[in-house]
């Protein structure tokens, strides 16, 4: 009987520590879920060290609660990272060791959580036209042209889906400036953004004034064609 108690109690201590370490990620993007069952997260304040090099800190907790954060730099245009140090944590949140000793460069593999990390670390170096609006009364939204186009939680096609939204949808975008192909939208009738391929949107001007909140979101109208008088 002790030892279940002493089980359970364990247990019990592992999932309240993992929501400790969740309850910081105000400060971590989602990267991505991985097959041994972690999940991968990158600092949102990504230092730029010159036109072609990134350093951010990277987050990796495992499925037993333990957790890593890693130093990185990445050189973004020849798609390669090095891992400058890590320290490892138990799922209390104790400290239990340190690597200091710095990876060569590696290469960015596809498909890989590499590449997750690199998409988000160096986005700013695709190139991709931002999208401007023309005057100051303008304001941009994406409209969905594909059947369906799903908004995620991070820009990469792997994340977790929030929401499927209809050909026609428009949104309001939270950022006129794309990530990589990634657009960054507002979910119909809400403050919560989530990303759209870019592939899935048209971007369009609309006449803004300074008092105008987010409307409620809806499919383009289909203009009929007009009848002339006899």
């Amino acid at each position: 009987m002790k030892k279940i108690v002493f089980i359970l109690n364990f247990y019990a201590i592992v999932i309240l520590s993992n929501q400790s370490v969740f309850a910081q990620s105000n400060r971590w993007q989602l990267v991505g879920r991985n097959g041994n069952g972690s999940t991968s997260y990158v600092d949102k304040s990504v230092e730029k060290q010159t036109d072609d090099t990134r350093r951010t800190w990277t987050k990796d907790v495992f499925s037993d609660g333990y957790y890593k954060i890693g130093l990185t730099v990445w050189q973004c245009r020849t798609k390669k990272f090095r891992i400058l140090e890590g320290i490892t944590y138990k799922p209390s949140g104790e400290y239990l060791y340190r690597e200091t000793t710095a990876t060569g460069w590696i290469t960015v593999v596809p498909d890989s959580v590499s590449e997750n990390y690199y998409k988000v670390v160096c986005a700013s170096t695709e190139q991709k036209p931002a999208a401007k609006s023309n005057s100051s009364d303008e304001k941009m939204i994406a409209q969905i042209i594909t059947e369906n186009a799903n908004i995620r939680e991070a820009p990469f096609a792997n994340s977790p889906i929030i929401q499927k939204i209809e050909k026609g949808v428009r949104l309001f975008l939270a950022d006129a400036e794309p990530m990589g192909i990634w657009y960054q939208v507002f979910l119909p009738d809400s403050d919560i953004a989530g990303w759209l391929h870019g592939n899935t949107v048209k971007l369009l001007n609309i006449k803004s004034n300074s008092n105008q909140r987010r409307q409620k979101s809806k499919p383009a109208e289909k203009r009929g064609k007009t009848r002339k008088r006899n």
